[in-house]
């Protein structure tokens, strides 16, 4: 065998496209091994829960405080005060029924910064958008649901069955008029 064969599978335009998906296949199984190794570790009961105090105040201070600046600038919260923004937020999560955002994008800094993880900002601030995505889809999926069933009525009738005689029957001769005006305008594309 030559030593230049190997040279002959290498195409003379690169083939960028296969390299982008080799890439992509290869990210995707790094995704996968890493989710079963996350899975494993639950399954088999290895992480263990542990309060940290330094976590809640971030979380604390993060939920007190509008901006990162001011945030910083404050005095660290007391256990009184994550204590009542607990409070606050278990209300306004219905006790824990529904989901609400106890972090900000700007808290991921404060957090990467508290433990020293500087590459753990973006993978936060990653996590925080998403989060916010999903609560508005949901949200807007409630609105929805809420529309319709508001324009359903009571009894589940359709919303036409709820409006009153005289508006339906104005509704009828608006789309009478309409379909007679469709028919004469094509009546006189068909002449010309």
């Amino acid at each position: 065998m030559p030593f230049t064969a190997p040279f002959m599978l290498v195409p003379i335009i690169p083939n960028l496209p296969f390299f982008y998906v080799l890439y992509r296949a290869w990210s995707h199984w790094k995704a996968l091994s890493g989710s079963k190794h996350l899975e494993f570790l639950l399954k088999h009961g290895l992480p263990k829960p542990r309060a940290n105090w330094n976590l809640d105040e971030v979380y604390t201070a993060g939920l007190m405080y509008p901006t990162r600046a001011l945030s910083r600038a404050a005095p660290r919260p007391t256990p009184e005060q994550a204590d009542q923004v607990a409070s606050v937020v278990h209300k306004q999560t219905n006790n824990e029924k529904e989901d609400v955002m106890v972090l900000q994008r700007w808290n991921g800094k404060l957090i990467a910064e508290q433990f020293e993880l500087p590459e753990m900002e973006v993978e936060i601030e990653r996590a925080v958008e998403q989060v916010e995505t999903s609560i508005k889809g949901q949200e807007k999926l409630r609105e929805d649901k809420w529309e319709q069933e508001r324009a359903a009525g009571r009894d589940n009738k359709r919303a036409k069955d709820n409006l009153p005689e005289h508006i339906v029957e104005r509704i009828h001769d608006g789309a009478e008029d309409i379909a007679e005006e469709a028919a004469e305008k094509k009546k006189q594309a068909a002449r010309v």
